[in-house]
């Protein structure tokens, strides 16, 4: 490295000061467009940390290698020096597997592409290594950790999508359903009377728990609606992307939006009466 006429940094501290001189701050993109796994100051996450198409491949893990300071190519570690990469800041939880920003996900890939990630960057590998090279390790499995756990999940992926693409740092607000408006006024007119009454074994009591029960296999019907239309969006959307049509992308992204804000009103609408029967 000194032929070439380059600094090597002396630790993880100095590597990122020349680095984000460079190139700007590095860390897993967060659905707000925020790096996941550092920030300019250092690392942020620990290990259980959570919170295109043909031919795509990942954003490179940097531009510069912090060890041997050469062009790096590879995606998590160096061409060069083989040395393990701090994550690209630019680098979001599809591109972070190597995936398309599509919704529907082969889950059985997506699980052999993070647990084949997992064992190369694990930190039990780097218990011998720079203190240098333990941090990445660290930051990196914290940040495929969270990752995989957000595309896993159809409606956490679809959330974070949305949030990904509208460059959006809050989470999707809550709405009801609006055909559902006035049905939902009346059901929590009866989840009151009944926790007044449910310690109670009277036949009021009953009658209000059948009607509960009943509402929450109406509500549960519902909910199972919502996931059905959005599968079709995956779909749909999945469709734009593979045909390159960004035009029509908003008009995906807001009915996905408007499914999600009614399916999380519902979620929290059954989870009070589960708590409650």
């Amino acid at each position: 490295e000194a032929s070439r006429g380059r600094h090597r940094p002396r630790s993880l501290d100095e590597g990122r000061e020349v680095h984000h001189r460079r190139h700007g701050a590095r860390g897993l993109l967060g659905p707000s467009g925020e790096g996941v796994g550092r920030t300019a100051a250092g690392p942020v996450h620990g290990a259980q940390e959570e919170p295109g198409p043909a031919g795509f491949r990942p954003v490179a893990a940097r531009d510069l290698c912090w060890n041997c300071q050469s062009e790096a190519g590879g995606e998590y570690f160096c061409n060069s020096c083989v040395k393990i990469q701090p994550v690209s800041r630019e680098t979001d939880y599809f591109a972070c597997f190597g995936l398309p920003r599509t919704l529907d996900i082969d889950l059985a890939d997506l699980e052999r592409r993070f647990y084949d990630l997992s064992r190369k960057v694990h930190p039990d590998y780097f218990q011998q290594k720079s203190e240098t090279e333990k941090t990445i390790s660290l930051e990196t499995s914290a940040a495929l950790n969270t990752a995989y756990r957000t595309l896993r999940d159809p409606v956490e992926r679809a959330a974070y999508l949305v949030r990904l693409e509208e460059g959006a740092a809050k989470t999707i607000p809550t709405k009801a359903p609006s055909d559902l408006f006035e049905e939902i006024l009346e059901l929590q007119e009866v989840l009151e009377e009944f926790k007044q009454v449910k310690s109670l074994e009277t036949p009021e009591a009953a009658r209000l728990r059948g009607r509960l029960v009943d509402e929450k296999h109406r509500l549960e019907s519902r909910m199972k609606d919502l996931d059905g239309r959005l599968s079709a969006r995956f779909k749909e959307w999945d469709g734009l992307v593979n045909r390159k049509q960004a035009a029509d992308k908003p008009a995906v992204l807001n009915a996905i939006k408007e499914i999600l804000a009614n399916r999380s009103y519902l979620e929290t609408v059954l989870e009070g009466i589960e708590q409650e029967l």
